[in-house]
C-alpha cells in the first residue's frame, strides 16, 4: 500500500513536470496546486484503505499474555535460584523430568521451547554434573531417554522450594478457582492448536 502510494506520487510528479515543459501556459503556482490536490486525493485514498485494514491488538491475545507471563516467571525464578548453582533452564528441565519421567532429548527440547543444539548443551551439562543419565529406549535403541539420577533428586528437593515460593508469590490474591479456570482455558487452547 505504501509502495503504491509513493509510486503514484512519483508518477504524478513526472507527468506534471513533463506537462509543464511541453505547455508553457501552465504556471508554477497552478502546477503546485495541481500536485497538492493530487497528493491530497491520493492520501485520502491511502488513509481510507489503511483504516479499513483489520488490526491486531496483541493485548487481546492469550498467547501474547502467556509470553509476558513466562518472561515474568523466568525472571523471578532466576532471582530465586541465585546461589543454588542451578540455572532456570536446568530447573525447568528437572521439573519436566520429575513430572513426566524419562524423556528423549528432542521431547525435552520441545517442552522447554529451545533448539535441539541448546538442548544438547543443557543435557551435556546436566550429565556432566551427574543429574541425568542417557538410557537407551526399550522400543527404539537409537533413542536415548534422559533419566534423573539420585543426585538430581536431591538437587530437586533443594530447589523445588524456590518453585513453590515463586508460585505462592505469583498467585497472591488470585482465587484458586480462577487459577484452575485459567489452566483449563490454556489446556483447551493448546488442544485446539494441536499442542
Amino acid at each position: 500500500m505504501v509502495v503504491g502510494f509513493f509510486y503514484s506520487y512519483v508518477k504524478i510528479n513526472s507527468y506534471l513536470f513533463f506537462l509543464s515543459l511541453s505547455d508553457s501556459s501552465v504556471s508554477p503556482s497552478k502546477l503546485s496546486l495541481t500536485v497538492f490536490l493530487r497528493l491530497v486525493s491520493l492520501l485520502s485514498k491511502f488513509q481510507e484503505g489503511w483504516l479499513k485494514m483489520p488490526s491486531f491488538d496483541p493485548y487481546e491475545s492469550l498467547g501474547f499474555h502467556c509470553n509476558l507471563t513466562l518472561k515474568a516467571f523466568v525472571s523471578a525464578l532466576e532471582g530465586k535460584l541465585k546461589g543454588t548453582g542451578v540455572s532456570q533452564a536446568q530447573f525447568r528441565a528437572l521439573a519436566h523430568l520429575v513430572a513426566l519421567g524419562p524423556l528423549s532429548q528432542s521431547e525435552l527440547a520441545d517442552r522447554l521451547a529451545i533448539t535441539p543444539a541448546t538442548a544438547v548443551r543443557l543435557v551435556d551439562r546436566m550429565e556432566r554434573d551427574g543429574w541425568v543419565a542417557r538410557i537407551a529406549d526399550l522400543e527404539d535403541g537409537r533413542v536415548k531417554r534422559l533419566e534423573l539420577t539420585k543426585e538430581a533428586t536431591l538437587v530437586w528437593k533443594q530447589v523445588s522450594t524456590a518453585g513453590r515460593e515463586l508460585l505462592a508469590e505469583a498467585y497472591k490474591g488470585v482465587p484458586a478457582a480462577d487459577i484452575e479456570g485459567v489452566k483449563n482455558v490454556l489446556e483447551r487452547v493448546r488442544l485446539n492448536l494441536g499442542g
